[in-house]
């Protein structure tokens, strides 16, 4: 991750800066770089993403995932229906069984995503470390705190 220490940095609110340096040919040896180099900051990228965008808001990331289950679930449900409507024999087909997979895992997603947040404040809570960072505080001196 310490190719990604400017863009934490910025996250955090810090100003971030560059310095001209001199570059020198290389002399000896062989460079390092290859394409599994590159793979993995791609993948460190995608992490620092990830973690930046849902580390704070587990309930957008499981409740959003939760919700297109659900939907899922209700048209294999419909489809279900429908095949039962029609006098298909259900007994040796998956439908059934996928309906009820899919409306299990969204409720279940949802249900965890509250527990997250739930944690989260109580963590958050009891810490000094905020979520987020403060540039500055402009108190209002007619209002008591």
């Amino acid at each position: 991750m310490h190719r990604f220490i400017p863009a934490l940095l910025k996250i955090k609110g810090f100003n971030i800066g560059e310095l001209v340096v001199n570059h020198r040919p290389r002399t000896a040896g062989k460079t390092k770089y290859n394409w599994k180099r590159t793979v993995k900051g791609f993948i460190d990228m995608i992490s620092v993403w990830f973690w930046n965008k849902y580390a704070v808001r587990p309930l957008h990331l499981l409740g959003s995932t939760g919700i297109v289950m659900i939907f899922l679930g209700i048209i294999c449900a419909m489809w279900t229906t429908l095949l039962f409507i029609n006098g298909i024999d259900l007994t040796d087909n998956f439908q059934p069984m996928i309906t009820i997979v899919f409306l299990l895992s969204g409720l279940f997603c949802i249900i965890s995503g509250f527990i997250c947040d739930i944690l989260l404040k109580i963590y958050f809570g009891l810490k000094v470390d905020l979520p987020y960072s403060v540039k500055d505080m402009i108190r209002n001196e007619n209002v008591d705190v």
